[in-house]
């Protein structure tokens, strides 16, 4: 029976019953959770010792994966004339033919794994990524894939201790609507897990008497943790902070940093591999997670992805939009391996607010993911007047909480057009452009 995405209710601020079995993850995932610091702590510490006497045998592994496994590769791999076996050192990965994002959206079922378990099922998630590129892809998570946060969270702590039954991590969250849940989290030194909403009742005195090890979040929600700090809303002396989703800023970085005693990381990552790389500090490089995943670039500087992760749903040279240069220079964290320079994502066109404001539309993926849609483009039309453009199977019924942001972003109530074209908005080979703006950037200002 094929893997089906997960609906997407939406729901206000309730709480959700998360999946327990404590003693079970404890058993399945605990040995390969130690397994993963430990490497990304080799990696960390020797680089280019790493790279050449262990990555080979790991990229190996995937690729007999992908090719034994799954349709997709088993005739990729056959037309471009190479084998799992002929990959000796990590430069012959350029031999091996990339997946495309269009070729990831339209073949799932041949990219998922045929030796995939009933309980490999049960244990991992389907899902899609927000569409930054204006087509979202679904993807298969294995359940260890699911639990590598853990392990990476470890290795950026260090070897200092977790109090058991204290809070460990709590994840701020700042979706105009959002379901709440806390759990328990026997793989993160028995801690426990809460997400916060700003807009939750007593929020920030929450967070304070939860005195979390761990915060994480998006910017968007790290800037409403800054603004609590500064007013003295929430006291906190917390260990470590990770932001992802998009680039957190230097300042703000700093800020943090200085308001809570802890360490800052700003990660890289896909919703489809999980975190890639990640910066240790404000204007520094993003370290490469060699251990995890391999990263290369073309030669139009296009990152290509190799997850280490997820044999059950391989992706091999995937090419993930984002554009950068990877180089090996010296840190001052003491890292002396690859880092991403000059990471400049998927650069989408910016709309114009009513105060004359850029604004980034792309705010908006986590609530277009939940639509039907395969493609969409949203094209600014106006100052207050958005049409969004989408090829899918039915239908949009209710697009109501993707106006509510547009209007947040723009400044006022938002006139949103729902189009669906009938055929796709772009074919292979074609660049995706998922944000217009239809007119000149004068006609839309607005005195303040």
């Amino acid at each position: 029976m094929p893997l089906q995405p997960p609906s997407h209710p939406g729901s206000e601020l309730l709480h959700d019953r998360p999946r327990r079995h404590y003693l079970g993850q404890l058993w399945r995932y605990a040995l390969p959770m130690a397994r993963w610091t430990h490497r990304l702590r080799q990696h960390h510490r020797a680089p280019a010792e790493y790279r050449d006497r262990f990555l080979p045998e790991a990229l190996r592994g995937v690729l007999c994966a992908a090719q034994t496994q799954t349709a997709h590769y088993a005739e990729t791999f056959h037309r471009a004339g190479v084998q799992w076996r002929d990959l000796r050192s990590v430069d012959d990965l350029v031999h091996f033919p990339a997946l495309s994002r269009r070729e990831a959206q339209e073949k799932y079922e041949d990219l998922l794994s045929r030796n995939i378990t009933l309980c490999e099922r049960e244990e991992g998630i389907v899902w899609r990524t927000s569409g930054s590129t204006g087509q979202p892809v679904r993807f298969f998570v294995n359940g260890e894939t699911n639990k590598f946060p853990y392990a990476l969270m470890r290795f950026w702590m260090g070897r200092r201790s977790l109090r058991p039954f204290s809070h460990g991590v709590v994840l701020l969250c700042s979706l105009p609507r959002s379901v709440l849940c806390g759990t328990w989290l026997p793989l993160f030194g028995g801690t426990y897990f809460r997400k916060i909403h700003g807009s939750e009742p007593g929020a920030g005195p929450l967070l304070t008497r939860l005195a979390p090890a761990v915060i994480t979040g998006d910017p968007h929600s790290l800037v409403w943790l800054d603004g609590e700090l500064r007013a003295s809303r929430v006291l906190l002396r917390s260990r470590l902070i990770v932001s992802s989703a998009f680039a957190l800023s230097p300042e703000l970085s700093k800020s943090l940093s200085e308001w809570t005693g802890a360490r800052v990381i700003d990660c890289y990552s896909l919703a489809e591999t999980g975190p890639l790389a990640f910066r240790c500090g404000p204007d520094r490089s993003f370290h490469l997670l060699g251990a995890a995943a391999v990263l290369e670039t073309d030669v139009h500087g296009e990152i290509l992805v190799t997850n280490l992760r997820n044999p059950f749903f391989p992706l091999v040279r995937y090419r993930t939009g984002d554009l950068g240069r990877i180089v090996w220079e010296p840190c001052e964290c003491g890292y002396r391996g690859p880092s991403l320079v000059r990471l400049e994502g998927r650069l989408a066109a910016r709309f114009i607010a009513t105060d004359g404001r850029k604004v980034d539309p792309s705010q908006v993926e986590p609530i277009l993911t939940r639509l039907p849609v395969r493609q969409f483009q949203l094209v600014q039309t106006g100052p207050l007047a958005v049409t969004l453009r989408y090829h899918g199977p039915v239908p949009i019924r209710e697009a109501s909480e993707v106006a509510q942001v547009l209007g947040l972003l723009l400044g006022g109530g938002v006139e949103l057009i729902c189009s669906r074209e009938a055929e796709p908005l772009w074919r292979g080979g074609e660049k995706p452009v998922p944000y217009l703006r239809a007119a000149s950037d004068s006609n839309w200002r607005r005195s303040r």
